[in-house]
């Protein structure tokens, strides 16, 4: 069966009928629950409460950086989930990344679980998605294919750097 674009869509743009079959299927798969967190570990997803609850723990108070610092990174994180609305105004698509990089210990993970533990208090539900590791590469496939069904969400890709040069 093929569904013709909506009239506001083209042959270029997200499908919104593809969109809410993927939106079926990932909520079939994770019925709603807010007290954890979907991890990704050697080729599995799983809910994960002990991740969930040590992000209910975290608090930027906990991060040493300087309060300038957490506070831009808390308003641009913030911000953007304020405004799809803007976004799809401008035609621009409804996506974005930040990478923290540094060497270990110097408050990234830290960091993340502080902007998770934000995130979890929103009215508005941000699925938290977290990726370990990636051992094979159509892994990444799956990935992104879960975080496109649980949109809005924010995926984090943990130690980048070693699931890029792990072999792949």
């Amino acid at each position: 069966i093929v569904f013709p674009p909506d009239s506001d869509e083209t042959a270029m743009s997200n499908s919104k009928a593809t969109d809410a079959l993927l939106m079926a299927v990932g909520q079939a798969q994770f019925p709603y629950d807010r007290e954890y967190i979907l991890v990704f570990d050697h080729g599995v997803w799983f809910k994960s409460r002990p991740l969930y609850y040590e992000v209910q723990k975290t608090t930027w108070d906990d991060v040493i950086l300087d309060q300038g610092m957490k506070d831009t990174l808390s308003h641009t994180i913030e911000e953007f989930f304020d405004n799809e609305k803007r976004y799809r105004d401008l035609d621009i698509p409804w996506k974005r990344g930040i990478i923290f990089y540094g060497p270990p210990g110097n408050g990234k993970t830290v960091s993340l679980r502080a902007l998770m533990h934000s995130l979890s208090k929103r009215r508005e539900h941000i699925n938290l998605l977290y990726v370990k590791s990636i051992i094979r590469v159509w892994d990444i496939g799956s990935i992104f294919y879960l975080a496109r069904a649980f949109s809005p969400c924010l995926l984090i890709l943990e130690d980048i750097d070693t699931l890029v040069s792990g072999g792949f």
